[in-house]
């Protein structure tokens, strides 16, 4: 939740999801995606804010969260992307504990799930620029992963 390019989590708990949007020492702070607001009229221009603001965020410890989650993360650029594979290992792998290695939250890996780009030499997140698509057969350079 500290990386720029992170847009928050989904998750909670069994048969209730939350999404989460920052943190307070061991407490989640989340929104309820389920609890439905009045409509606000945005072409107003003096529209209420009520109905989105609350004077007591919702919280939930970390400890309580199941740990099945969607982290979403946006990249504007291509160069975001690049940067984004080569910094975000240190982020989704904990340090070792009592001389156990931890596992990482998630992996970059090219391909589908059962392909690991450690068996292979090449380094994915450094495609040849000739080998990506050009400028014509891209609709938007926009990456979303969630």
């Amino acid at each position: 939740l500290t990386l720029p390019s992170c847009l928050g989590w989904i998750g909670g708990r069994p048969t209730h999801s939350l999404y989460f949007l920052g943190f307070q020492d061991e407490q989640l702070i989340h929104l309820d995606p389920h609890r439905l607001q009045p409509t606000v009229d945005t072409n107003n221009p003096d529209f209420p804010t009520s109905s989105y603001h609350s004077t007591n965020p919702r919280k939930i410890a970390i400890s309580k969260m199941d740990p099945s989650c969607c982290i979403g993360f946006y990249l504007r650029t291509r160069d975001e992307f690049e940067s984004w594979c080569e910094g975000i290992a240190e982020f989704s792998t904990p340090p070792d504990r009592a001389g156990k290695r931890q596992y990482p939250i998630f992996t970059i890996c090219q391909g589908s799930g059962g392909y690991s780009s450690r068996e292979e030499k090449d380094d994915w997140t450094r495609m040849d620029r000739e080998d990506s698509l050009t400028e014509n057969q891209l609709q938007s350079e926009e990456f979303v992963f969630l």
